[in-house]
C-alpha cells in the first residue's frame, strides 16, 4: 500500500487516546471488487480526506479511503491489500507510523499490534 507522505516508516506518540470504533475490519486485496455504498464522508470536514463506505463480496463493508479505489469496466475494485482495523491506543504510547491516508495513519505498536489511527491522535517524532 502506498504511503502518502514518505517512503520511509516514521514514529510518532499518541497525544490523545483513541479507541477502534470498528472491530469486524473489512480486509481486501489489491483488485478485489469493492461494492462502493452512497455513503461518502470527509474526515474531519476536509474534502481532500474522502472515505467511501464499501462490502466486499462476501458482504462485510468498511469505510476505504477514495483513493484506494480503482474504476474500470468491470466496476470498482481495491487499488491495493487493504484493511480497516482500528487500533486502540492510549495517550503517550509510541507508534511507528508505516503509511498515511485521508487524515489517518496506519501505525504499529512496540508489542506488535496494527491498524488506523487518526492524525491529529498522533505527533510526529524528529528524526
Amino acid at each position: 500500500m502506498p504511503d502518502t507522505d514518505s517512503a520511509e516508516q516514521r514514529r510518532g506518540q499518541v497525544v490523545k487516546s483513541y479507541s477502534a470504533q470498528y472491530t469486524d475490519p473489512l480486509i481486501v486485496r489489491a483488485g478485489e471488487l469493492l461494492i462502493e455504498s452512497a455513503r461518502v464522508e470527509p474526515w474531519e470536514d476536509n474534502p481532500e480526506w474522502m472515505w467511501v463506505w464499501c462490502s466486499d463480496a462476501h458482504s462485510k463493508s468498511g469505510w476505504v479511503p477514495r483513493d484506494y479505489i480503482a474504476h474500470d469496466a468491470a466496476g470498482a475494485h481495491a487499488r491495493f491489500d487493504y484493511s480497516t482495523a482500528e487500533l486502540t491506543v492510549a495517550a503517550g504510547e509510541p507508534v511507528a507510523i508505516e503509511r498515511s491516508a485521508s487524515g489517518w495513519h496506519w501505525c504499529h505498536t512496540d508489542d506488535g499490534r496494527a491498524g488506523w489511527v487518526p492524525a491529529s491522535h498522533i505527533t510526529l517524532l524528529a528524526g
